[in-house]
């Protein structure tokens, strides 16, 4: 499917922008794949997606909001049965509320 690789591609492109500390263009590439998979139906990538966000959020020192989006992210691999992918959001997850010094949620 077409609409799935282009999805998945401006997910890697977001990470990737990400990764090269391009804030807009990561979030813009990002929150696009998502709009994409929602568009068609497919849930399995989302999670990758917002945790994707979240990474980006974090570097940015948005916490909160890092949070949130792993919530989902952790929501939406549940959901997808994909273990892999849930233990990783939880994982981020746990990271985001010890920058919190949350040490209970942690």
């Amino acid at each position: 499917n077409d609409s799935l690789e282009m999805a998945t591609g401006y997910n890697n492109l977001g990470s990737t922008y990400s990764e090269m500390n391009e804030a807009d263009s990561a979030l813009s590439h990002l929150y696009k794949s998502i709009a994409i998979y929602e568009a068609i139906g497919i849930k399995r990538n989302l999670s990758s997606a917002y945790d994707n966000i979240a990474v980006l959020l974090d570097k940015q020192g948005k916490l909160d909001e890092a949070i949130v989006n792993l919530k989902k992210a952790v929501e939406l691999a549940g959901q997808e049965k994909n273990k892999y992918r849930e233990a990783g959001a939880v994982f981020n997850l746990g990271l985001m509320y010890r920058k919190k010094n949350d040490n209970q949620k942690a």
